[in-house]
């Protein structure tokens, strides 16, 4: 007959042998089985990585991934709150489709899944900002956006402003066309050519620590 044999493993330990079974009835046989027990690291997968500012019109999708995980089975996804958009994926890359009437703040995590231990905790949640493009609501007087409408170059200035700041630059599809990273001592002075862009309307975003810009700007 067949049964199913439970014991518990140390985790320092991974070669085991087995001389002899015994039963309830206090039977018992000798035998010799040896195996080896591998332990699976279940560790949360690492913070998903993707875009964290989004400027949509009607449709906008961004990608997410995560680092791999040896031995999982899949992994499962997860945006809060839900009504920012819905997230579609389950291995180390996944697609979020926004809800074009949400502008906030919404978190990106992943969880993994092992078939034989289950699922991990969930990653460290990225923080990602939505807005629908055109919107102007964040603005603040201190920043200076010229010329505008721009045709070679257009320049921001921000009075008083220190540390790490991000600029970015959408088109009317939510795509994003600009992209630089800089550190503001007493002050941002920043040039973008635009002469590289097609005509048209875009948004610009500047966010630095808890603080973001978002403002109109037109080519033409």
């Amino acid at each position: 007959e067949t049964g199913l044999l439970l014991f518990t493993v140390n985790p320092e330990i991974t070669d085991y042998t087995i001389t002899s079974i015994s039963d309830a009835n206090g039977c018992s046989s000798e035998c010799s089985v040896s195996f080896t027990v591998t332990s699976t690291n279940m560790s949360a997968p690492a913070r998903p990585v993707g875009d964290e500012i989004i400027a949509k019109d009607e449709t906008a999708t961004t990608t997410y991934t995560t680092e791999l995980i040896e031995g999982m089975a899949s992994y499962e996804w997860n945006i809060s709150p839900a009504e920012a958009g819905t997230i579609e994926g389950n291995g180390t890359e996944a697609v979020v489709t926004w809800n074009v009437n949400y502008n906030g703040n919404a978190e990106i995590s992943v969880r993994a899944y092992h078939n034989s231990c289950g699922y991990s905790d969930f990653s460290e949640p990225l923080t990602v900002t939505s807005s629908m493009i055109g919107i102007d609501e964040y603005s603040l007087q201190n920043i200076k956006i010229y010329p505008n409408p721009a045709d070679d170059v257009v320049n921001i200035k921000i009075d008083g402003l220190n540390g790490k700041t991000e600029l970015k630059m959408y088109n009317i599809l939510g795509e994003k066309v600009y992209d630089n990273s800089t550190t503001a001592k007493e002050g941002l002075n920043e040039t973008i050519h635009t002469n590289v862009l097609g005509k048209g309307t875009y948004l610009l975003i500047v966010k630095s620590g808890d603080n973001i810009w978002r403002k109109q700007i037109v080519i033409k």
